[in-house]
């Protein structure tokens, strides 16, 4: 099963997500700061990370690089209201970039 991993401090969206994915076959897991979500990668091995940029404790976007290091087969997705960050995000490494607020289908189509 595939393992998705969302790393968001915004509860709903955790939620949301997790309940609609696992609807759809994925073993879905969150954490809702940037360090648990951090370690919690070499605990998951997830297929998938959702990542957002403005965390509590630091901004995913500065991380994108180091995660994709360690994890070259996890395809990483940034989450962000702020759609000024898309190219910035690619430029380090994420497959794609998700503005907020999404189309729960625009995630699913992100899974194959």
């Amino acid at each position: 099963m595939k393992k998705v991993l969302i790393i968001d401090d915004e509860e709903d969206i955790c939620l949301l997500l997790k309940h609609y994915l696992s609807k759809n076959a994925l073993d879905v897991y969150y954490e809702n700061t940037l360090t648990e979500g951090l370690e919690a990668i070499s605990r998951v091995k997830p297929s998938v990370i959702l990542l957002d940029n403005n965390l509590p404790d630091g901004l995913g976007i500065n991380h994108i690089s180091e995660i994709k290091e360690g994890n070259p087969d996890t395809k990483l997705y940034m989450i962000s209201a702020y759609s000024s960050l898309k190219d910035q995000a690619t430029q380090f490494g994420a497959d794609s970039f998700i503005s907020k607020p999404f189309e729960l289908s625009t995630i699913m189509s992100l899974m194959n």
